[in-house]
C-alpha cells in the first residue's frame, strides 16, 4: 500500500501516482553497456543523469549499482548529476561529456535535447541494443509534410547505418561512412534545405557516396583574432589576410574568421565553437603581460586544462627583456604559463611565445598579435608539421564570363561542377584576352 500525506488528505479517488520500476538486472545491463561503449570508443567519462534528491529510493538503488559497475572501469571517470543540470550542460557546454547514461524517461528527454544541439532530427541516429539482437533507426519519424518531395535529409539514416556497421564489427567501414557524411555537411555545397542548402535527398546521398568511394582529404581552418583595437577600427587587421594566405598556399581551406574582444569568456566560447568542427584553429593576439591579455587563460578554459609554468621559457623571457634594458616583473611571469600538454613556439623577435596543442580532434595554434611575429611563428609551425597536411590537395578554378551574367548560368554550374569548392569571378573587359589568360594561367577558360 502506497503511503503519502496527500493520499490521506485527498483520498484514493482524487489522486494518482506513477511507479518508477527499476530492476537490478536491467540497471546492471544498462550501466555495463555504457562503460563498455565508452572504453571501446575512447571516451574517458561516463555520466549518470538522474534525480536522486527527489526520487530517493530508486535513485539510491541505481546509484549503488552504477558505482559498483564503475569499479570495473577505473580508467574512466564516473559521475552522477541531476537531470536538470545535465540538460543545462548539454545546451551550454556539451563538449565536456563522454557517454551520458539515463533510465528511459530521462534518457528520452536528453536524447531529443542533444538532437537539437547537434543540429536537428535530420542528423540523429539511434540504436536499440538487446541481449541477443539490436535494431537501428534514425531518431526522426515520418515527415508527411515533405513526402515525395525528395528533400528529406539523409544524414540520420546514413549515420544510423554507420552505427549498425560498427555494431557488426565493421569498424573501419563505419568510420569511413560517418566521416564522409561529416565532410559533406562541413563542405556545405551539397546539403538539404534544413542545413541551409538546396540539394535533394538523392543529391546529398550521392555526394556522401562519392566521398566514400573517392575520399578527398581537406584540412579546414578557422582564424580567431583577439583585440579590442580591431573591433574599434583603431588598427587595420592585416593578420587575417596574412595568415589566411599562408594557410591557403598549403591547400588548407580557411572556412571562418572571428574577431574577439579582450574578454576571456568570448574568446573561450569562440574556440569551443570551433573544436571538432575545424581541423586547425589559429588564434592570434592577447599573449602579452597586461591585465587585458586573456587568450592563454581562455584557451585553458576551452580545453579544460590547467595552466603550468615553463621555467625554461621564463628564463628566455627574462633574458630578452634584460637585453632590451627592461627589468622583468611579476606581470611577465604570466607569459610563461601555458595549458598543460601545450608545446611552446619560440618567438625570437618578441617576448610573447606562442604554443600549440590538440583537443577534441582539432589542433590549436596560438600566436602573438604583432603581424610579423604571428606570421613567422605560423610559418614555422606549418613547416615543421607539414606531414599533417601533406595529403591535402585541391584544384582551384577561376572563371571569366564574357558577354553573359553569372545569374544566367548559375544553375548549369551547380549541376555540372558541384564538386568545385570555389568559383571566383574576375571582372575583366571583354576584349582583354591577354590579361584574362594571365589571370587564368593553365586553368580552364569557359566561354558562352
Amino acid at each position: 500500500m502506497v503511503r503519502h500525506p496527500n493520499l490521506e488528505k485527498c483520498g484514493l479517488e482524487e489522486a494518482v501516482w506513477t511507479v518508477r520500476l527499476q530492476t537490478r538486472f536491467g540497471l546492471e545491463r544498462l550501466f555495463e553497456y555504457a562503460f563498455s561503449y565508452a572504453w571501446e570508443h575512447g571516451f574517458t567519462r561516463v555520466t549518470f543523469a538522474d534525480k536522486p534528491n527527489v526520487m530517493r529510493e530508486s535513485g539510491q538503488f541505481a546509484q549503488e549499482i552504477f558505482e559498483n559497475i564503475a569499479q570495473n572501469y577505473l580508467e574512466i571517470e564516473a559521475d552522477i548529476h541531476n537531470i536538470d543540470v545535465v540538460a543545462l550542460w548539454i545546451a551550454t557546454k556539451p563538449e565536456q561529456f563522454g557517454v551520458i547514461v539515463a533510465e528511459n524517461m530521462f534518457g528520452d528527454i536528453l536524447s531529443d535535447l542533444a538532437t537539437g544541439v547537434m543540429g536537428g532530427l535530420g542528423l540523429a541516429p539511434s540504436a536499440n541494443v538487446g541481449n541477443k539482437i539490436a535494431y537501428f533507426e534514425p531518431v526522426h519519424g515520418s515527415a508527411p509534410r515533405i513526402a515525395r518531395q525528395n528533400k528529406a535529409n539523409p544524414s540520420a539514416m546514413l549515420y544510423t547505418t554507420a552505427l549498425l556497421l560498427d555494431h557488426l564489427g565493421f569498424h573501419d567501414a563505419a568510420q569511413q561512412l560517418s566521416e564522409s557524411v561529416d565532410q559533406v555537411i562541413r563542405a556545405g555545397k551539397t546539403v538539404t534545405y534544413d542545413l541551409g542548402g538546396s540539394a535533394s535527398t538523392r543529391q546529398m546521398a550521392e555526394a556522401v557516396l562519392n566521398s566514400v568511394v573517392n575520399p578527398v582529404s581537406v584540412c579546414r581552418a578557422a582564424i580567431v583574432m583577439v583585440g579590442d583595437e580591431f573591433l574599434s577600427g583603431q588598427y587595420l587587421n592585416t593578420n587575417l589576410q596574412d595568415l589566411s594566405q599562408s594557410l591557403n598556399k598549403r591547400n588548407i581551406q580557411v572556412t571562418r574568421h572571428f574577431v574577439c574582444a579582450d574578454q576571456l569568456q568570448q574568446i573561450s566560447e569562440t574556440v569551443i565553437s570551433c573544436l571538432r568542427q575545424e581541423d586547425l584553429i589559429i588564434i592570434s593576439g592577447g599573449l602579452g603581460s597586461t591585465s587585458d591579455d586573456k587568450t592563454c587563460d581562455a584557451i585553458a578554459k576551452a580545453v579544460q586544462r590547467p595552466l603550468v609554468h615553463h621555467e625554461a621559457v621564463w628564463q628566455m623571457i627574462k633574458g630578452q627583456l634584460q637585453r632590451l634594458g627592461i627589468a622583468p616583473d611579476s606581470s611577465n611571469v604570466r607569459q610563461a604559463l601555458f595549458p598543460e600538454t601545450a608545446k611552446v613556439l619560440d618567438n625570437p623577435t618578441g617576448t610573447a611565445p606562442g604554443f600549440y596543442l590538440s583537443s577534441c580532434g582539432s589542433f590549436l595554434v596560438v600566436l602573438p598579435g604583432p603581424p610579423t611575429q604571428a606570421l613567422a611563428l605560423l610559418e614555422d609551425y606549418l613547416e615543421n608539421d607539414e606531414k599533417k597536411y601533406s595529403s591535402v590537395s585541391r584544384t582551384q578554378y577561376a572563371w571569366t564570363l564574357i558577354g553573359i551574367d553569372e545569374s544566367t548560368i548559375v544553375h548549369w554550374v551547380d549541376g555540372h561542377f558541384a564538386h568545385i569548392w570555389l568559383v571566383q569571378k574576375l571582372p575583366l573587359p571583354v576584349n582583354n584576352w591577354q590579361c584574362t589568360q594571365r589571370c587564368i594561367g593553365l586553368q580552364m577558360i569557359q566561354t558562352f
